[in-house]
């Protein structure tokens, strides 16, 4: 006995452990701390980093060593030369410079992946959310179906109306019980998808909580802060360092050393004389035959290449976030006109025409007609909703806005 409790009180908490609720305004942050790309993402500013380490430094030196043997004409010679390159140029400089700038440009693709990363997981959170209260609609109307439907089979065993009729009813609320089966598989589906998007494990139990926000038109973006525009700008930088680190390149380096060491020469009768000798070595590189053309021409057309794009680019932004911002003023109209002014017809007639059938004097077929147009609108305007803050969330996105 004491076992199997055991056993109950491990299995609970170990539920509870693995049970995620949240709202849509902490899918950011969990997005942020929990996603597994992202995390693997971030080693690359680790790797830009450890790059920078060795941008801008001067080679290695060299030390070199010769001997010669003693003969006719020349004594035996051992020679050690030190020597050392140097640009110059302001080349190394420049190297850190676009080590600099890769470093940056390494965090802003990490966070261009994090916002569509974040996009994607809100919008999912939003079809949950979307499909959430349509499971709710379809069991209230199964119910009131239901509630119908027995209603009308009493009405039928006593002869009032007619037994199809009361079939009828009992058809549409095993309908609206399918559909209820059928949302709860795509809510399956789509926890599937949020739950690798937020570092949930497979078997782990995820549920939004709350509902959708008040619906609020956002105010036009003055400016734009989309990480891929940064990106697209940092690497128009790092194309106009290169470029002049191409034309520095033309000039290899100078080579700057000393060398010496000893001679010694064996004559006869004065046997063996030994003598020393230090001097300086510079290598001077000509630019006769390769001026770095190719590089240079290169990184000039890489300059004017990346800044078309980022021209493309933000054009691009703006019209997308003026269209998806006209959509979203459309679609609060559309949600305000049916919560306003249809929604509450339909809502009176449904009720006007169930009183009416209630008491013999109405038709089925207006009731379910009524009831029908009753749900059809409280249907629309869930999916109105659902739509309008999934604009907001593209919105939001394409502008770069910052989210907790």
């Amino acid at each position: 006995m004491k076992s199997s409790s055991l056993v109950l009180i491990v299995s609970l908490c170990a539920s509870l452990a693995s049970a995620h609720t949240l709202s849509l305004n902490q899918i950011a942050e969990r997005v942020r701390e929990h996603n597994p790309q992202l995390k693997a993402a971030r080693v690359t500013i680790a790797e830009a980093r450890a790059r920078q380490l060795s941008a801008g430094k001067l080679s290695n030196p060299s030390l070199v060593t010769d001997w010669r043997t003693q003969s006719k004409l020349n004594p035996a010679e051992a020679t050690i030369a030190f020597e050392q390159s140097f640009p110059l140029t302001n080349r190394l400089r420049l190297e850190k410079q676009v080590a600099t700038h890769e470093v940056a440009a390494a965090q802003l693709e990490v966070d261009e992946a994090e916002r569509q990363t974040i996009a994607e997981a809100r919008e999912l959170a939003v079809m949950l959310i979307g499909y959430r209260n349509q499971h709710r609609l379809r069991e209230q109307q199964s119910r009131t179906a239901r509630e119908l439907a027995t209603f009308s089979k009493n009405r039928a065993e006593a002869g009032e109306m007619s037994a199809l009729d009361a079939s009828q009813l009992e058809l549409d609320a095993g309908r609206l019980d399918l559909e209820v089966r059928m949302i709860d598989s795509q809510i399956e589906t789509q926890k599937g998808k949020l739950r690798s998007l937020l570092g949930i494990a497979p078997e782990g139990n995820l549920e939004m909580s709350g509902d959708f926000p008040a619906i609020r038109i956002p105010p036009a973006a003055s400016h734009l802060e989309r990480p891929d525009l940064k990106l697209s700008e940092k690497r128009a930088e790092i194309a106009e360092t290169q470029h002049l680190l191409a034309q520095k390149r033309r000039w290899d380096d100078i080579g700057v050393g000393i060398t010496g060491g000893p001679e010694s020469q064996s004559a006869a009768g004065s046997g063996r004389q030994t003598t020393g000798f230090i001097g300086l070595r510079l290598s001077l590189p000509l630019p006769f035959w390769n001026r770095n053309q190719g590089q240079i021409a290169e990184t000039a057309a890489t300059m004017e290449r990346v800044k078309l794009e980022t021209e493309a680019l933000t054009r691009e932004i703006k019209t997308e976030a003026a269209s998806i911002r006209a959509t979203m003023q459309k679609q609060a109209a559309l949600v305000a006109e049916l919560r306003e002014k249809l929604l509450p017809l339909a809502s009176s007639r449904a009720e006007a025409f169930q009183q009416a059938f209630e008491s013999g004097q109405a038709e089925l077929a207006g009731v379910l007609r009524a009831r029908d147009q009753h749900f059809q609108i409280q249907s629309a305007l869930l999916d109105a909703e659902r739509d309008f803050h999934l604009s907001q969330i593209r919105y939001e996105s394409v502008i770069g806005a910052q989210l907790p």
